[in-house]
C-alpha cells in the first residue's frame, strides 16, 4: 500500500498487487480524486459536512471484494475509510 497526503483532509490511500494496475488506473484515479474533492466543497458549503472518511482507498475489484471484504461490490464503506475500484469494468 502506498498512501499519499492528497490536497484534501482525506488520504488517498493505494492498494495494488503490482505497479502495472497502478500505473494502469492512475490517470482514472486522479479524474475520480478531482471530483471528489469538489463534491466534498459542496458538502461543506451547502450541506454542513462536518466530518470526513479518514481515507479512501483505491484497490482492484478482486481486491476489494475478496481480500479486504466479502462485499460483493467494487465500492463500499468500512468505518473509517471509503473503498473504490477504478477498474470501470467491474
Amino acid at each position: 500500500m502506498i498512501l499519499q497526503e492528497g490536497k484534501s483532509e482525506m488520504r488517498q490511500i493505494y492498494a495494488f498487487e503490482s505497479k502495472e494496475d497502478h500505473k494502469k488506473y492512475h490517470p482514472i484515479i486522479e479524474r475520480h480524486s478531482q471530483k471528489l474533492q469538489d463534491y466534498q466543497l459542496i458538502s461543506k458549503e451547502k450541506f454542513a459536512l462536518i466530518s470526513l472518511p479518514k481515507g479512501i482507498g483505491w484497490t482492484t475489484e478482486s481486491l476489494a471484494t475478496s481480500v479486504l471484504s466479502d462485499v460483493p461490490i467494487p465500492a463500499f464503506t468500512n468505518k473509517d475509510l471509503i473503498y473504490i475500484s477504478p477498474d470501470l469494468s467491474a
